[in-house]
């Protein structure tokens, strides 16, 4: 309580310094005469007499500036004081101070966009929960030379019986020809195993993901689609009214999930 009390008053004399300056200076003129008559009484001369009441009081702007650094707060002034010079010398000088400026905004701009770029790539760079513990295991058998081709569906049920991954998702890249009401074209289509979403702990904007109501009898999937956001935007103009509309690859229709 009371540390806070004394910043309290240093804060607040931040404020009517002169009047403060001036009550100070009149109380070291105060104590300077009282000096200056012991010494008068003790048979010096009057310029004498106040150049040794001067020394003794320790010189009259030292004991100022010791008295303002535990008046007010140094550091604050001092930063004022710089701000306030600052913007003088960018008065005084304004065509310096535009190119200044630009170039300042110029190097902040591109060093942020620099590094965003580098914190999207390097630092995260997938919009997924937990992106570091993703894992896409290669499959390889004794006549391959290369594990770059996708897994065959017992390759998947094998993996996801390992006991080292918590769970696995699976993912069929796949384009598609959008027909109906939007103008032809083809768009990327991937297929999804159900769990798909909650894989990568993403949740949607509108709507619902995949669940296990989606699959029919027989373990066929029914025809439910979630669209990407992009896909939203492009084709939709971003419509929150967008669920239950049918899009039409070719000669399947496949209802947004609603």
């Amino acid at each position: 309580m009371r540390r806070l009390r004394r910043w309290i008053m240093r804060f607040g004399g931040l404020f009517n310094k002169g009047r403060k300056d001036r009550e100070l200076q009149d109380e070291l003129e105060s104590h300077i005469q009282m000096h200056m008559e012991d010494n008068l009484r003790s048979g010096m001369t009057p310029d004498e007499a106040r150049r040794q009441a001067m020394i003794q009081m320790g010189g009259i702007e030292p004991t100022k500036e010791a008295y303002r650094e535990q008046r007010g707060l140094p550091l604050l002034e001092t930063l004022w004081q710089d701000a306030r010079f600052g913007l003088r010398m960018l008065l005084k000088n304004p065509g310096f101070s535009v190119v200044a400026i630009l170039t300042l905004a110029l190097g902040i701009g591109a060093t942020t966009a620099i590094f965003s770029a580098v914190y999207g790539v390097l630092i995260n760079p997938y919009p997924y929960g937990h992106p570091g513990e993703i894992w896409a295991p290669a499959v390889k058998t004794a006549q391959e030379s290369s594990p770059m081709r996708p897994y065959r569906q017992d390759e998947f049920e094998a993996i996801a019986k390992v006991p080292e991954f918590s769970t696995t998702m699976g993912t069929w890249p796949e384009t598609a020809l959008l027909t109906g009401e939007f103008a032809p074209q083809t768009i990327v289509a991937p297929r999804l195993s159900l769990n798909a979403f909650q894989f990568l702990e993403v949740p949607p904007i509108l709507g619902r993901v995949f669940g296990p109501g989606d699959m029919g009898p027989g373990g066929q999937p029914q025809p439910v689609t979630v669209i990407s956001y992009r896909l939203w935007q492009h084709l939709m103009g971003g419509d929150p009214k967008a669920l239950g509309r049918v899009l039409r690859w070719m000669t399947s229709c496949t209802p947004l999930s609603a």
